[in-house]
């Protein structure tokens, strides 16, 4: 029997749990990746919904547009005037030699 899905965790477990089931009984195929992807976008669509407290109405949209599309990631990381959460990701330095 399946469970009532009405969130984004309800469908990320729901979708993770078949990924496993399928991964255990040797049902790995080329579309596990972008599986895996969308399970991924589900947890955080989960934790955006669940945790990121907007304070306008332009805000507000903003998490909703979010919510509605399929390139979260996109939203998510890059300037902070185009996004809703600003990700600050580290510089890197490459050292080349010993």
């Amino acid at each position: 029997m399946v469970n009532k899905l009405e969130t984004y965790l309800d469908f990320a477990e729901n979708d993770y749990q078949h990924f496993k089931f399928c991964y255990k009984a040797t049902l790995v195929t080329n579309q596990m990746g972008a599986i895996a992807q969308g399970i991924c976008e589900k947890y955080l669509k989960h934790v955006i919904e669940e945790y990121v407290i907007v304070d306008n109405a332009q805000k507000n949209g903003e998490k909703e547009k979010i919510l509605r599309t399929h390139s979260v990631r996109r939203h998510i990381v890059g300037g902070a005037n185009r996004t809703l959460i600003s990700v600050k990701t580290p510089s890197r330095s490459c050292r080349i030699g010993t």
